[in-house]
């Protein structure tokens, strides 16, 4: 359903290509999350920012995966998670 025809060889490119890929709450070591309605699993679409990406990088990629639809009518949730 996705059109990957972008996807180089860059290191960025393969980021937002694997954005695209679900990955199992125990390839994340992912934690159930509890809603109001409902639980979250833990598994997913993910999106890493590395601590070496610049802004322009990172808002690269976020127009990337904006552009390719990555959140639409059929997500669910977005939960960002960071530490210091």
């Amino acid at each position: 359903p996705y059109d990957f025809s972008f996807a180089s060889d860059t290191y960025e490119d393969r980021k937002v290509y694997e954005a695209f890929q679900y990955k199992k709450a125990s390839d994340l070591d992912g934690y159930p999350y509890f809603g109001i309605y409902t639980t979250y699993m833990g598994g997913g679409y993910t999106y890493t920012i590395n601590t070496s990406s610049t802004i322009n990088e990172i808002s690269f990629d976020f127009n990337k995966l904006r552009s390719f639809n990555w959140l639409d009518q059929n997500s669910r949730a977005l939960f960002v998670e960071f530490s210091l």
